[in-house]
C-alpha cells in the first residue's frame, strides 16, 4: 500500500494494523474513531509520516498518551482530539483544578481560542508555522458533573510556545452559577 493517502480506523483493530502504519510514508491523513480499548499507540508509529497533514482522534476513551514523534512531524497542519479524557500528557486535574497543557512551535496568544462551558472545555489553536502554511489543532474535554468556576479560567502562553489552560474548582458547590458559555481571554 505504498500509495495510500487516507486511512480511517473505526472501532477495535488489529494491533499488527497499528503497529505498521509507520510503513505508510505516502499517508496524508489518519483517523481513528470509537475504540475503546487502545491505551496507547506503539513506539514510533509516526516515525516515517512525512506527509501526514491530518490527524483526528475520537472516543479513544482510554487513550492515555500520544506519539511522542508527533511533535516531529512538519508537515501535520490539523490535529482533532474529541472524546478521550485519559489522555495524561495534555491533563492534570487536581483537588483545586484542572489544567490543560499543549506545546505549539511558533504559537502565539492570539492563535488560541477558549470556550467554556459547565459541560465543557473547547479550545482551538490556528497559527501559520515557519514555512507560511496553516496549523490547526483543537480539543474538548467533558466537564459534565463537575464543579469548575469557569468564570476564572485562566489562558497563558508562555515563551516556549506552551499553553496552560487552568479553570479552577468551585469550593462550594452552591456557588455554581446558571448555565453560560464564556470567551476566554489568553495572556
Amino acid at each position: 500500500l505504498p500509495y495510500l493517502n487516507d486511512l480511517r480506523i473505526e472501532g477495535k483493530c488489529n494491533q499488527d494494523l497499528v503497529s505498521s502504519i509507520h510503513k505508510l510514508d505516502s499517508l496524508e491523513s489518519l483517523r481513528f474513531k470509537d475504540n475503546e480499548d487502545l491505551t496507547c499507540f506503539p513506539d514510533g508509529m509516526l516515525r516515517n509520516l512525512t506527509s501526514l497533514k491530518i490527524l483526528d482522534i475520537y472516543g479513544l476513551f482510554k487513550l492515555e498518551q500520544l506519539p511522542i514523534e508527533l511533535i516531529y512531524l512538519n508537515a501535520i497542519r490539523e490535529i482533532h482530539i474529541t472524546d478521550c479524557e485519559n489522555l495524561k500528557p495534555l491533563t492534570d486535574e487536581t483537588d483545586d483544578s484542572l489544567t490543560v497543557r499543549l506545546y505549539v512551535p511558533g504559537l502565539r496568544p492570539e492563535d488560541v481560542q477558549i470556550a467554556v462551558d459547565h459541560n465543557s472545555l473547547a479550545f482551538a489553536v490556528n497559527t501559520i508555522d515557519e514555512n507560511g502554511d496553516g496549523v490547526n489543532f483543537s480539543a474538548a474535554y467533558d466537564l459534565t458533573g463537575k464543579h469548575y468556576d469557569i468564570h476564572h479560567t485562566k489562558v497563558v502562553v508562555n515563551d516556549d510556545h506552551e499553553v496552560n489552560i487552568v479553570v479552577p474548582k468551585i469550593k462550594n458547590e452552591g456557588e455554581e452559577s446558571h448555565y453560560v458559555v464564556i470567551d476566554v481571554n489568553v495572556e
